[in-house]
């Protein structure tokens, strides 16, 4: 049980049991150790004092070299006395007039000590390492690629890792907290209005959700927040503005690469002010008039279609025609149907079937007569005017009776 006490400096305001179960402030500590908080500023309070006194200090020393002192004979000034050039000593347009021969010399000033100037550097850059560095300011350096210095920025966050870790457990925390007094508490009716973004169209779409409604014909309550289990979880992600920036550049990464992303993609992913009106007039559009790009695309991949089939069928034709012709060779020869199969395994030839390769035609099959004339192969059909039918047949030849071409 938590006891609830509050009070002023004479009278008690509150003194009774808290009717909640736990504390229902739930702080956040940069650092806990050991019942120790330290906070990111507490690490810091040390590097900025050394940093202001040293920048105190030299200071001091550059205005005290702007009047460091003047040396002057007795009676040499001419224009003005000793009090006048040590109260005007170090204005600017000074003019001193002194006399001839007389000697009229400025005090040269120190100069800066090394160690002042390096105390300062040093101080800065302690500041910096217990705090947030360069890295993540994006000050470090105007030469640094992009990738560079968001590399340099990630590795940096592994300084504050733990003030991030414990951040990141807080919220976590207070979630819990938040959803078991909303089981314990909330007990009235009340009516939600979830805001989600169209997909399609990137606009905001409301859904109402009614929780703690009472049923008269059950007798129970609807979406009773009290009852049931719920589990809590806490996601981040970086501001608004970093986060669409990233998203667009992810999406126009991805069309570089070959990413056939849609255009309406790539507009809701922008940072434009008026993307959803965009979408809705670019899928409008597409609508009332079609990409003839699009269209071409698609008659050509039809046609690409239909050529493949052709040129499956026109090979299937061709290898049923070839089989067939083999197996009439076979059967017109038997003795070729070792020697075939001896060949193809020499070829290193993968039967599908069972062994042999090329087997002997079964006994009663007689061999149709091949028509060179007639023999219509879908391949190569051979006719007479081939070089293996007709060696002579041809637009002149050699009469061998008298050995001149006629």
């Amino acid at each position: 049980r938590v006891k609830w006490v509050a009070s002023t400096c004479t009278e008690v305001l509150q003194d009774d049991w808290s009717p909640y179960d736990s504390f229902t402030i739930v702080p956040y500590f940069a650092f806990f150790r050991r019942g120790q908080t330290l906070g990111l500023v507490d690490n810091a309070i040390g590097p900025q004092q050394a940093r202001n006194k040293a920048l105190a200090q030299f200071v001091h020393i550059v205005n005290s070299s702007a009047n460091s002192g003047w040396k002057v004979e007795e009676n040499a000034l001419t224009n003005m006395t000793i009090k006048e050039l040590e109260q005007k000593g170090a204005m600017t347009g000074l003019v001193i007039e002194h006399r001839k021969g007389a000697v009229v010399e400025k005090i040269q000033p120190n100069q800066v000590p090394t160690g002042v100037d390096r105390l300062v550097e040093i101080t800065t850059n302690a500041l910096k390492s217990v705090t947030v560095p360069d890295a993540m300011r994006g000050q470090d350096g105007v030469d640094t690629s992009g990738i560079a210095r968001q590399t340099q920025q990630f590795a940096a966050q592994q300084q504050i890792a733990v003030p991030l870790d414990n951040l990141a457990r807080t919220r976590h925390m207070l979630a819990e907290k938040l959803q078991a007094l909303t089981k314990q508490f909330y007990t009235e009716k009340r009516t939600f209005r979830i805001t989600e973004t169209d997909f399609a169209t990137g606009k905001p779409v409301e859904t109402a959700i009614t929780v703690n409604e009472y049923d008269p014909a059950t007798g129970t309550y609807k979406n009773d927040l009290t009852e049931g289990d719920y589990d809590t979880v806490v996601s981040e992600q970086p501001m608004a503005v970093t986060f669409e920036e990233g998203q667009f550049q992810q999406a126009m990464e991805m069309r570089k690469a070959g990413v056939a992303l849609p255009d309406t993609v790539v507009v809701q992913s922008s940072t434009l002010s008026r993307k959803a009106e965009i979408v809705e007039e670019m899928r409008s559009a597409s609508q009332a008039q079609p990409d003839p790009v699009a269209e071409a695309k698609a008659g050509l991949l039809k046609a690409q279609t239909t050529k493949t089939n052709a040129d499956a069928v026109n090979a299937n034709v061709t290898a049923m025609f070839s089989a067939t012709q083999a197996a009439n060779q076979i059967a017109s020869v038997p003795a070729v149907a070792p020697l075939a199969d001896a060949l193809l395994k020499s070829a290193n030839f993968q039967d599908a079937d069972l062994p042999p390769i090329v087997p002997n035609a079964p006994d009663g099959i007689a061999a149709m007569p091949v028509d060179v004339a007639a023999n219509t192969s879908p391949n190569a059909p051979p006719r007479p005017e081939q070089p293996d039918v007709g060696v002579n047949a041809g637009i002149e030849r050699t009469d061998p009776s008298i050995g001149e071409p006629r």
